[in-house]
């Protein structure tokens, strides 16, 4: 597993507890699902992106700041399409919201970590250095 990754699973595991936090009080709260999801989804993206942006990915500053913001909003509305869409699937098969909650969310790690690395915080390319290598005269 490289660093990244495990700093991503830490940071990840808090951005789920605030996540099930928000859904599960709202469902209690008799909120519809699909909503509650929304919700949380927001509130859980605020943590992410701050929690990722200095700690999972610090390093990788090829985009600026607002750069990411914008790319992390797509990734929050591509998240929050994808776990709406396996818990309104998986609600429709009768499963309990909780179990559909945990699907949606299993699905959705591995799509926000590829997205997230290779995508919202990108490394700053390599550039190679001319010192010490020497030249063809023409």
């Amino acid at each position: 597993m490289t660093k990244s990754l495990v700093i991503y699973v830490v940071v990840g595991l808090g951005v789920v507890a605030v996540d099930y936090a928000v859904f599960l009080v709202l469902t209690a709260l008799s909120v519809v699902p699909l909503v509650a999801n929304a919700a949380a989804k927001v509130t859980s993206a605020t943590v992410g992106f701050f929690g990722h942006s200095y700690l999972s990915f610090a390093g990788n500053k090829a985009l600026s700041p607002v750069q990411q913001v914008f790319r992390y909003l797509v990734l929050l509305l591509l998240n929050m399409a994808l776990t709406s869409l396996v818990i309104a699937v998986a609600l429709g098969l009768d499963w309990a919201k909780l179990h559909a909650k945990l699907l949606a969310d299993a699905v959705a790690f591995v799509v926000a970590y590829l997205f997230s690395r290779y995508f919202v915080y990108r490394r700053t390319p390599n550039v190679h250095s001319d010192v010490g290598r020497q030249r063809d005269s023409p």
